[in-house]
């Protein structure tokens, strides 16, 4: 009889290792050895994905979060592989931890539209790239996935754009923040997107109707470049020629 190195199976189906077995037990010479103890690795949780909805709720895709080890290392694989497609909740990744967001408020929505409406119109006046509003995945790097609320690509870098998302730092990126935004998540998002290049970076807040438009300087840290609260205008640099009237982003309907 030829000795062979042993060979370790593992099931997550219990009837398929149960067939394995009694097919087994029809060869001669076959033995069954115990599993060699090794260092316990976290196990890939069997995670119970909600299907067949019209719409995905928040606690949705909570419930999905949730059946990973809290110390679970998060990256984009994961939000492909176990959260649905289809939903239009963002979820994002922050230095490796996951972070769901909760539905935008009407005020949020009215200022990505105005926004957006008014950057769509400068860039195809202009034909400067592509503008981009949420939801659209941003991969800036490894620990970090993001959703602004929109994006701007120049001409000159739109190979970072797949048609499903973008790999690699847009030119101009906005967050219109929300109450659930706490001040250390801004600041680290704010960080992450200085560290990894997004020349432009704009920052509006509904409730204080404030906007900062912030340009990325030699030491990769952000400088405001035109600020405004309640009344005036902010200007762009990357979108050069570009002044808002903050009356026109805060507007009421």
């Amino acid at each position: 009889m030829n000795m062979i190195n042993p060979i370790l199976l593992t099931f997550k189906d219990e009837a398929k290792s149960q067939r394995l077995l009694d097919f087994l037990a029809t060869l001669d010479y076959v033995d069954i050895a115990p599993a060699p103890q090794q260092a316990k690795l976290e196990a890939e949780p069997p995670i119970v994905v909600p299907i067949l909805k019209e719409n995905y709720t928040r606690k949705d895709l909570q419930k999905i979060a949730q059946q990973f080890p809290k110390s679970h290392t998060w990256i984009y694989a994961d939000i492909l592989k176990y959260f649905p497609s289809d939903s239009m909740i963002k979820v994002e990744i922050l230095n490796h931890k996951i972070n769901i967001m909760a539905s935008p408020e009407e005020i949020h929505q009215n200022i990505v539209g105005e926004l957006s409406t008014t950057f769509k119109t400068f860039n195809k006046q202009n034909k400067l790239g592509k503008v981009i509003i949420s939801p659209f995945d941003v991969l800036l790097d490894a620990p970090n996935v993001f959703v602004p609320d929109v994006i701007f690509v120049s001409v000159a870098r739109k190979g970072i754009l797949d048609g499903k998302k973008a790999n690699g730092a847009p030119d101009l990126a906005v967050e219109v923040w929300s109450p659930g935004n706490k001040k250390k998540e801004r600041a680290q998002k704010k960080e992450v997107y200085a560290k990894n290049g997004v020349t432009e970076f704009w920052e509006i807040y509904p409730k204080k109707e404030q906007v900062i438009v912030q340009i990325l300087n030699t030491k990769q840290e952000y400088e405001i470049f035109s600020e405004a609260k309640k009344t005036g205008k902010v200007q762009s640099k990357v979108l050069d020629g570009l002044i808002i009237d903050l009356t026109d982003i805060f507007v009421m309907e």
